[in-house]
């Protein structure tokens, strides 16, 4: 400081008019309610060191601290507007969320990973364990536009939860989803969520084939054997197609696709013979959603004498995760 550039006032005060000052030094209290001109900067010694802060408005409590280097620093929540404009809070939410530096957490069985705003926001999760979430912050706690990413690097699905514990979407293994808040007016807040699937395409099927002969003489729907296979959870495309064989004239055989023993009416197709030992080919092509614990099949009946069903295949492509 330039002593020639400075004076002190009765206050305690010592004011540097040098570097763009106003500079004010040995004040003992906070500087919030002093009516100081905008842009006056104030130190203040403490007993752990020394505050510094800066007058950003012209009004009595437009104040806020800053940090300075090998200064100790304490966020003073008093000082800060609560409006989007603080760019000065937004980075200081940013800091404390120590933002895409990688934690890892091994699921337990029907655990909860509770993410606050001091939670690591890339969160990686591996393990074996079954029925386990992650829970976002409490949205009132965080920053409108905040995210977090969580990599589903475990052997089984995981639930992603909003702030107030209420499922958003099922994670598969090897998906990645980020989380950005949207709205953050209540703890569950509205979530913008982005998934990656982990596969090279990006896209997850399952296929099922036989070239084994199924006879049945069922009048009701009755499962093709060894024709099963529970996917992943997810919204699927379904595709059957099988050669068949009706042992009557006239007769009419059905398949269908079955989800968790329950039947897709909309799957349901026809074919009827038009003579003894009738070759024909029976397809169908359907939607389905499965929770992942959900087994999918093809059923088939005749309504009187015998059906053969020949080469056949099932084929699933993975639309969505809903």
């Amino acid at each position: 400081m330039d002593v020639s550039k400075a004076f002190s006032v009765d206050n305690g005060f010592i004011i540097d008019e040098e570097n763009g000052g106003p500079f004010i030094t040995g004040g003992t209290a906070s500087p919030i309610g002093l009516d100081l001109p905008t842009s006056t900067i104030y130190v203040r010694p403490t007993a752990t060191g020394v505050e510094t802060w800066k007058k950003y408005n012209t009004g009595v409590n437009d104040w806020r601290e800053i940090s300075a280097q090998d200064i100790p620093y304490a966020k003073m929540s008093t000082a800060y507007r609560a409006g989007s404009d603080n760019v000065k809070s937004a980075l200081d939410e940013l800091r404390l969320l120590k933002l895409y530096v990688p934690v890892d957490t091994s699921t337990t069985l029907n655990g909860t990973l509770t993410l606050d705003v001091s939670s690591n926001t890339l969160n990686i999760i591996d393990g074996t364990a079954t029925g386990y979430s992650v829970q976002l912050p409490d949205a009132t706690t965080i920053n409108h536009g905040s995210s977090y990413i969580i990599a589903n690097a475990s052997s089984e699905s995981i639930s992603l939860k909003d702030g107030a514990g209420t499922i958003l979407l099922t994670l598969n293994q090897d998906d990645v989803v980020e989380a950005i808040l949207e709205a953050d007016g209540a703890p569950a807040g509205s979530w913008l969520t982005l998934v990656t699937s982990g596969s090279a395409t990006g896209i997850t099927s399952y296929v099922v084939e036989s070239n084994t002969s199924f006879l049945t003489s069922s009048t009701t729907d009755v499962l093709i054997t060894g024709f099963t296979t529970t996917p992943i959870s997810g919204r699927y495309a379904v595709f059957y197609s099988s050669d068949i064989i009706i042992s009557q004239n006239n007769k009419i055989s059905q398949s269908v696709v079955f989800v968790d023993g329950v039947a897709n009416e909309n799957t349901r197709r026809d074919v009827q013979g038009v003579g003894s030992n009738f070759v024909a080919s029976q397809q169908s092509i359907g939607e389905v959603t499965v929770n992942g614990s959900q087994a999918v099949d093809i059923r088939v009946n005749i309504n009187s004498g015998s059906l053969t069903v020949k080469q056949r295949s099932l084929i699933l492509i993975r639309l969505g995760s809903s």
